[in-house]
């Protein structure tokens, strides 16, 4: 009881049970790259990234077990969504969004709050990360991102990425393509027009990266996306 996984798409898997007379279950079905994350302080936990981005070699899946008290904090929000999804009324998508980002945060805390895994931020790298969430649209000099934190350049990266489970250069391009993904939902700018707009001044670079991080080009982002 209370163990929560994540399993990434198309990935089998079964559960062994002696007896499941008492058992309940919640799946829980989503899609990481239609969430507003990467701009998010969620998004500098290890355990959030592996969230949406798990190991889909099977050998690191995120796993996470709650006590008791911990699942009863949630299951309101869980008998919400289950509501939410299957009498649909007027505002439910924004109503799903809502409740599902705050099951994740509180995922992400009774994580942290578990032996091994640091409660707090490094409060220096809190304040870069906070610099790249206002200036990620314009060019960064990542060379001078260690003196913002008053760091030596080995000793920042290795603490950015202990904090956000992301190199500097990663966490920007996930801020600018998530911008990009918005734009091409939201606009009818043009593919160019977007990486641009998303602080890329080569747009095959853009399309390179946006493949890499989304699994789609940006066209077929832009189609998919019209489609649903």
């Amino acid at each position: 009881p209370g163990d929560v996984f994540a399993i990434p798409p198309g990935m089998k898997h079964r559960y062994l049970i002696e007896n499941d007379e008492t058992l309940t279950l919640y799946n829980l079905l989503f899609d990481p790259r239609r969430l507003p994350v990467p701009q998010l302080d969620l998004g500098r936990t290890p355990f959030f990234d592996g969230l949406l981005h798990p190991d889909e070699t099977g050998d690191a899946y995120p796993r996470l077990s709650l006590a008791p008290e911990e699942f009863a904090d949630l299951r309101p929000l869980l008998d919400e969504l289950y509501r939410e999804s299957n009498a649909p009324r007027t505002g439910f998508r924004t109503c799903r969004l809502g409740l599902f980002m705050v099951l994740l945060g509180k995922l992400t805390r009774h994580h942290t709050a578990e032996p091994g895994h640091p409660a707090h931020f490094d409060e220096r790298i809190t304040h870069v990360v906070e610099y790249l969430n206002k200036h990620y649209l314009e060019p960064v000099e990542i060379n001078r991102l260690p003196s913002l934190a008053g760091m030596s350049r080995s000793a920042f990266l290795r603490a950015f990425s202990r904090n956000t489970g992301n190199t500097p250069l990663q966490y920007i391009l996930g801020l600018r393509i998530n911008r990009a993904c918005r734009e091409l939902q939201e606009t009818d700018h043009s593919i160019t027009e977007t990486a641009f707009h998303c602080g890329f001044t080569d747009n095959n670079y853009f399309a390179r990266i946006f493949r890499k991080l989304i699994g789609l080009s940006p066209k077929e982002f832009r189609k998919r996306s019209l489609a649903d």
